[in-house]
């Protein structure tokens, strides 16, 4: 299903929606947004970018959004159990890909800038991200990113 909407170039216009319930006031439009964002963030190839961050094609804006909504499933407790182990295989992905290295380092700059994000990013870099980085020389340049500012 989700293969679909980014063939038929739907992909674009629900992202569209979910940045409007992620900004909204209805807090329960929150949770259908970060509910429905990861399961627009599981389709990804080893060493091909994310279809979401690939929509952005270098839109600063798009980055934006993108990091609002990671930050949204990341901090909700229904979905944070699985935006963290997605976002891991996100960040595994960057492995031999230098352009996909330095989005994904523009990305998660974006994600972690709470103090709270950076040390449960820390925990997850050092103990259950493991295997996704394991040989992959993104792993310093994350834990760069997740020292206390």
């Amino acid at each position: 299903m989700v293969e679909h909407l980014f063939a038929s170039r739907a992909a674009g216009p629900v992202f569209a929606t979910l940045i409007d319930w992620a900004t909204g006031e209805n807090v329960h439009q929150h949770l259908h947004a970060a509910r429905a964002f990861i399961r627009l963030t599981s389709h990804v190839d080893q060493g091909a970018w994310p279809n979401l961050l690939a929509m952005a094609d270098g839109d600063r804006a798009h980055y934006c959004d993108v990091a609002r909504l990671w930050r949204l499933a990341l901090c909700e407790p229904t979905t944070a159990f699985d935006a963290w182990e997605m976002l891991g295989l996100w960040v595994g992905s960057t492995a031999g890909e230098p352009g996909l290295t330095d989005a994904m380092a523009d990305l998660l700059s974006q994600v972690f800038i709470h103090p709270s994000l950076r040390l449960r990013g820390r925990f997850h870099l050092d103990r259950m991200w493991k295997t996704h980085l394991d040989g992959n020389p993104f792993r310093e340049r994350l834990a760069e990113l997740l020292k206390e500012q």
